[in-house]
């Protein structure tokens, strides 16, 4: 008898270890949410065609091409970069 009573004392007590772990686990999983990522500022250029700049050149100097804006008497490209 008395060993059926230590089994049922051990069963609650590993019942009772898991629930406190399991509800810990939970609580920390969603306490804090992740931290965002810092924001990017941008600079911008705007470049006509009659400017002869290589678009390498601009590559190079980490622009990037966004547009181009074709028409009328020159095309106009739009280039954008990390500050």
């Amino acid at each position: 008898m008395k060993a059926k009573l230590n089994r049922t004392a051990i069963v609650l007590a590993l019942c009772l270890l898991f629930f406190v772990g399991w509800t810990a686990r939970g609580q920390k999983q969603g306490a804090a949410p992740a931290a965002a990522p810092p924001r990017v500022t941008w600079e911008y250029k705007v470049v006509s065609e009659s400017d002869k700049v290589s678009l390498n050149e601009m590559g190079a100097q980490g622009w990037e091409l966004v547009t181009v804006v074709m028409g009328g008497a020159q095309d106009v490209y739009y280039f954008k970069r990390a500050k």
